[in-house]
């Protein structure tokens, strides 16, 4: 899933780190402008953002300009992504756009195990796995098959 937000130029609220083909957010900082402001989560990979250049004329000192980030070196992507809130730090108001992505399957694999540790934590572990066991061998049960209980009631037979 590709998304498109627009960020604070100056204190985002978000830490990324290098996975190797383009910055991944690593942390949003709780209370921050990302986390009050933008969908941001952690994982999300910047794959675009603006940037400013400065032109070197003084008729128009900066210009906006689309950077992309895949592909590109983690420091290069990190100035690029805070150059307009260097060049213009008197003024809050000033905005990012970034795009990032987002993987779906990861999001749910992560869903899912939120669930199953939020279930664990109200009926606990061993009533969980009993449950889903009795599922499994409930007739016509559509339970995919690496579903497996993490204990078993007996300790399982050894080959001599």
């Amino acid at each position: 899933m590709v998304f498109e937000t627009t960020l604070p130029a100056i204190d985002m609220g978000l830490v990324f780190v290098d996975v190797g083909d383009a910055p991944c957010v690593q942390r949003v900082i709780p209370g921050g402008r990302a986390d009050l402001e933008t969908p941001i989560k952690p994982g999300d990979v910047l794959i675009r953002c603006t940037a400013t250049e400065m032109t070197g004329d003084t008729s128009t000192p900066a210009i906006e300009r689309i950077f992309n980030c895949h592909g590109e070196d983690f420091d290069t992507c990190m100035r690029a992504l805070n150059s307009t809130g260097i060049i213009d730090s008197g003024f809050i108001h000033r905005r990012v756009h970034a795009m990032f992505k987002r993987d779906i399957e990861d999001v749910a694999n992560h869903e899912r195990e939120d669930e199953y540790l939020h279930e664990i934590a109200l009926k606990g572990r061993l009533e969980v796995d009993r449950e889903a066991q009795a599922e499994r061998e409930r007739p016509g049960a559509d339970v995919p098959d690496h579903a497996e209980p993490l204990y078993e009631d007996s300790p399982p037979a050894w080959d001599d």
